[in-house]
């Protein structure tokens, strides 16, 4: 497998991997947007209840495809700051914390072929703080030869961990697998 530095940005198309293929990027890289919510995204509704903490935050990852990923996460077991009304979760709210998102080093695509009719992955799990994902199950099932490689692949993965203030902290997540992102 050879190593590139993975595209040009997100949903640009430029800079495309073979599935298999393994990606790495400078550990100072950082994503070009972090959506921050009170709630978990409703268009999984088999993912409703997984993740434990407030707010919840969102990047998308780019994986050299047509499409990119879309890591959910938070601390496990955190709540909303109190005052945040709404939806939307003020990054200016005076009690939050911020998270600064685990920013993955090394990925790989899964080399698998996915039937057209599925439009989506699911799959939970955590990213330690030592930047490695752990605890990883498919919630959307394909088939199980399927949900294998995807997890094989994942377990490639290394990030730059998660951090508040500073220090390295670990995150749980859903990860959101467009079909036409792998």
């Amino acid at each position: 497998m050879s190593n590139t530095n993975g595209g040009s940005g997100p949903g640009t198309g430029n800079g495309r991997t073979a599935p298999g293929q393994i990606i790495t990027r400078p550990a100072n890289g950082t994503y070009d947007a972090v959506v921050v919510q009170s709630s978990t995204p409703d268009q999984y509704p088999e993912g409703r209840g997984l993740l434990s903490g407030r707010p919840i935050y969102s990047v998308f990852i780019y994986v050299g495809a047509e499409r990119d990923w879309t890591l959910y996460y938070c601390v496990p077991g955190e709540g909303v700051v109190a005052n945040t009304r709404g939806p939307v979760v003020k990054l200016d709210e005076p009690n939050l914390r911020r998270v600064e998102a685990p920013y993955p080093t090394k990925l790989m695509r899964p080399d698998v072929k996915i039937p057209s009719y599925e439009k989506y992955v699911l799959v939970q799990g955590r990213v330690n703080a030592d930047g490695r994902f752990e605890k990883l199950r498919v919630v959307r099932s394909i088939q199980p030869e399927i949900d294998r490689a995807i997890l094989a692949a994942l377990d490639q993965w290394e990030f730059r961990a998660a951090s508040r203030d500073g220090a390295p902290i670990a995150i749980e997540f859903l990860l959101s697998i467009p079909v036409r992102g792998i």
